[in-house]
């Protein structure tokens, strides 16, 4: 209630997360009512306004704190919204894109992503490949970006606009 509204989004996904493939060890999801409710519990207390406004905007399917901080930006920066988690089947095979526009599908990347020894790093990067061109041989663009987009002053909208608007879902500027 005192971290600003981008680290209040990130915790509530977080514990509002339902996992696609979840694990018998992984926490339940937090539902969504009993966070309201204490939410109502709080009210008078300072920054209860912040955590109502927060959890309105969290979502159950964002499966990384990246993930959050991007939707986040996108919002201020006042980009279209995309679907979240879209199933695409693609070659026979189903995928899920991070965030959905249509014609182009935003990923973010997060260094847990790839693993940590070199051969699985290496496998994941290959898998990566084979993703991004199955989703190009169906017309789809796909941006990808890390940690470090996030970090920059304005970088995810500087990253989004040109694709955006190459593939009309922002009129391009003449």
């Amino acid at each position: 209630m005192t971290g600003g509204l981008e680290r209040a989004v990130v915790a509530f996904d977080a514990v509002r997360l339902v996992p696609r493939f979840g694990q018998p060890e992984e926490p339940a999801p937090v539902p969504l009512a009993q966070l309201e409710d204490c939410i109502a519990m709080l009210v008078r207390c300072r920054g209860a306004a912040l955590a109502r406004r927060a959890l309105a905007l969290s979502v159950e399917c964002s499966e990384s704190a990246g993930e959050s901080l991007s939707r986040m930006q996108m919002l201020s920066a006042r980009l279209p919204m995309p679907r979240l988690q879209v199933p695409r089947i693609l070659g026979d095979e189903l995928f899920y894109a991070d965030f959905d526009w249509g014609a182009m599908t935003g990923e973010f990347d997060g260094r847990g992503k790839y693993g940590d020894e070199p051969a699985d790093v290496d496998a994941a990067m290959a898998e990566e490949k084979r993703r991004h061109e199955l989703f190009a041989d169906a017309g789809i663009e796909v941006v990808r970006w890390r940690w470090r987009v996030l970090n920059a002053n304005d970088g995810l909208r500087r990253l989004l606009l040109p694709a955006m608007a190459r593939n009309g879902i922002i009129p391009s500027a003449a």
